[in-house]
């Protein structure tokens, strides 16, 4: 399988692309939230852009050096990232605190994540 190092490479070359991304940071045994699914796909309809909008990383935390921390924990984790910076982290599946987060952090156009040269 992939090495840490791979799959934290992968995750770093991630966050910095345009756009949000939030990694959802579950426990092997926990699972996905499968409630976050059509709260994304509502938000990437009314963008224009679908795909850059946002877009959730489901990720281990035993397989990702980045995201230790949550190592052990009972509780799954969303990290929210803009151009690679983190902006947000809610504990646990709180579906309100997550949409509301999306509707904020969710870039509303195209162009919206262009760096100036």
């Amino acid at each position: 399988g992939e090495t840490d190092a791979e799959a934290d490479a992968f995750l770093k070359d991630k966050l910095c692309e345009q756009g949000l991304k939030v990694i959802e940071v579950y426990a092997e045994w926990g699972g996905r939230c499968e409630p976050l699914l059509p709260v994304l796909k509502r938000i990437q309809k009314e963008a224009e852009h679908a795909e850059n909008c946002a877009v959730v990383l489901h990720c281990k935390a035993e397989s990702h050096e980045l995201l230790a921390d949550y190592r052990g924990k009972s509780m799954p984790h969303f990290l929210f990232y803009r151009n690679g910076v983190q902006v947000a982290v809610v504990k646990g599946a709180n579906m309100p605190e997550i949409e509301s987060l999306l509707d904020e952090h969710a870039p509303t156009s195209p162009d919206a994540d262009v760096l100036e040269e």
